[in-house]
């Protein structure tokens, strides 16, 4: 009975939004998906990542599961504001994809 009144108690703290971003990463976040709508627009979408890779990064790097150009928009040290703009723009990049694979 107290393991159901803990997952009843944490699905109430989830709907009522205690799983809220910070700032810094919703105003990341809104930026990425700026930048992806503008990417998309000019027809040369490219796939966010952070994060540390050889050096220099290859030019010709691609993402596995898109195909797209890998874009690295951080190195090692990831703050909030990075992560929101790499998932944003990320978000963006793949809603568009799979809707032009519904829809060619």
């Amino acid at each position: 009975m107290r393991y159901l009144a803990t997952v009843i108690a944490c699905v109430g703290m989830i709907l009522v939004g205690c799983d809220k971003k910070s700032a810094e990463y919703r105003k990341g976040f809104a930026q990425g998906e700026a930048e992806a709508k503008a990417e998309i627009s000019s027809n040369v979408p490219t796939f966010y990542a952070s994060g540390t890779y050889q050096v220099p990064v290859p030019k010709d790097l691609k993402d596995d599961e898109t195909g797209l150009p890998i874009k690295f928009i951080a190195g090692c040290i990831v703050n909030d504001g990075d992560m929101g703009r790499q998932d944003g723009h990320n978000l963006v990049v793949r809603e568009h994809l799979k809707q032009k694979k519904t829809n060619p």
